[in-house]
């Protein structure tokens, strides 16, 4: 990269160094954050681990979609989407850690409306919540 900046005009130049400096940022963040890999893990698994991390950290953002995960990673939607081959999909494994959290807030919610136990961990329909709540455990989410 520093012998053919020269050969580049000055917004490519800048937009080239501003795209390092955001990859040495997100390398240096992922290291200071104790997201070193064990030794023999793949780079596909660090990515899947880090992907996981980052859904966790927002289950309760109702926006969170796979364009939204694929570009914080830096990877493409079809790359996230392998990622998660070996089992469920992406939405899915987030609707699922989801519903566990909707499952434990539930058991413990000391007269929380369901629909708000809902709503505060990013489903956006009380209706679907609770089909899927009704799926997943076999009973309704007002049964916790």
């Amino acid at each position: 990269v520093w012998g053919h900046h020269a050969d580049l005009a000055g917004p490519e130049r800048l937009a080239l160094g501003d795209a390092l400096l955001r990859l040495i940022e997100r390398v240096a963040a992922h290291d200071t954050a104790g997201a070193t890999a064990p030794v023999g893990e793949s780079a596909a698994t660090r990515q899947r681990r880090l992907a996981e991390a980052f859904i966790l950290e927002r289950l309760h953002d109702h926006r969170l979609d796979v364009a939204h995960i694929a570009a914080h990673l830096g990877v493409s939607t079809r790359y996230l989407h392998r990622l998660f081959a070996d089992g469920a999909q992406v939405m899915q494994w987030v609707q699922e850690q989801r519903l566990q959290a909707c499952w434990q807030a539930l058991r413990t919610r000391r007269g929380r409306p369901v629909a708000e136990v809902a709503w505060a961990w990013g489903f956006t329909s009380a209706a679907h919540f609770s089909r899927s709540f009704k799926r997943r455990f076999g009973v309704p989410p007002s049964a916790v």
